[in-house]
């Protein structure tokens, strides 16, 4: 690891003015990798290898300037039916013993369901809050996912930091999803969870259920996994209302942990371009899904946090290491995804 680190030691985004807040999404590390790296010359499609993970989660740590908070966004787990000690094993595959920024983690359904054992279940969100202890002093803290209940059986976290505010909530269970309140004193606010409130990529019936849940705290942003690729996209809808107005949100998808991934080419549906990964852009039930980028590959995302805009940079691993891919920019008043410079 330690020459991983060193390969990298000299990475860094342009400079510019510091952000309020550098977030750092990645989920889905979770599975077990395979020792050998593979590309299908037919398809063009390939499996992603356990150095690949060492390479990715590198790059990761030698950022320059380092992220004030890492999101973990689940499915830290993957595999036969975990018992605890097995569950940590499994996180550890791509975390590791983590000596970098804070890290939040969160509950996927793969965190649950089959993958965890009934008795272990109820378990999982201690484990994960030990595996990643918050520093002394940290703006960041476990809290209940509903105001005035002791569930330790779900995990959510809530922070804030130069007008920044962060919720990450439990979605471990689509039908089940459980949101922090915001401080009354947000100038952004950013929700973190498992399910995303849209991708173009699948499991759209899910959608419109997430978007329900998150618009009832109003989130500025949402940063989240479950969908194995990076895509920035808007999720609006015309059934789900904040006030008079539809459920709007700018959705991150930051799913980084698929081992098979497809062509690394990114879409940019706005110029026209047709994809082969199963974009539907008309996204069922959801209106304005239109896909600013996606790729295909393993990653992660880079979020900076300026007072009128966000800036989004997706790091993608590619056969010959991590690569930084354009910025993207979320301004806060006009609420649109539009291509950028990656400096302030």
């Amino acid at each position: 690891m330690s020459l991983l680190l060193a390969a990298f030691a000299l990475f860094s985004l342009p400079a510019g003015a510091a952000p309020l807040l550098r977030i750092v999404a990645i989920g889905d590390t979770g599975k077990a990798l395979s020792t050998t790296c593979a590309t299908d010359a037919t398809t063009t499609s390939a499996t992603t290898c356990a150095a690949q993970y060492l390479q990715l989660r590198a790059h990761l740590a030698a950022l320059s300037p380092a992220p004030d908070l890492v999101l973990a966004t689940g499915d830290l787990y993957y595999g036969a039916p975990a018992t605890v000690a097995s569950y940590r094993k499994g996180v550890s595959r791509f975390w590791g013993k983590w000596a970098g920024p804070a890290v939040l983690p969160m509950r996927g359904n793969h965190d649950r369901s089959d993958d965890v054992r009934a008795a272990t279940q109820p378990k999982v969100a201690d484990t994960l809050a030990a595996a990643f202890p918050l520093p002394a002093g940290s703006p960041w803290a476990r809290v209940s996912c509903v105001d005035g209940t002791d569930d330790p059986a779900h995990l959510c976290y809530s922070g804030q930091r130069n007008g920044v505010c962060v919720v990450v909530g439990d979605s471990a269970d689509v039908d089940d999803i459980r949101v922090p309140v915001f401080a009354a004193d947000c100038d952004w606010k950013i929700a973190a969870q498992h399910h995303p409130p849209a991708t173009s990529f699948e499991k759209k019936s899910e959608l419109e259920r997430v978007v329900g849940a998150l618009a009832v705290r109003a989130p500025d942003v949402v940063l989240a996994g479950h969908a194995h690729h990076l895509e920035g996209l808007v999720a609006e809808s015309a059934s789900v209302r904040v006030g008079d107005s539809p459920a709007r949100m700018l959705s991150v998808v930051s799913g980084s942990g698929s081992e098979a991934r497809l062509p690394s080419a990114p879409v940019i549906l706005a110029d026209g371009t047709v994809a082969n990964i199963g974009i539907d852009p008309e996204g069922g039930a959801l209106t304005g899904l239109r896909p600013a980028y996606v790729y295909a590959d393993h990653g992660y995302t880079i979020l900076d946090v300026y007072p009128d805009h966000l800036l989004l940079r997706p790091i993608v691993l590619r056969d010959a290491g991590p690569k930084e891919e354009p910025c993207w920019r979320w301004d806060k008043a006009g609420q649109a995804l539009t291509s950028a410079s990656c400096s302030p």
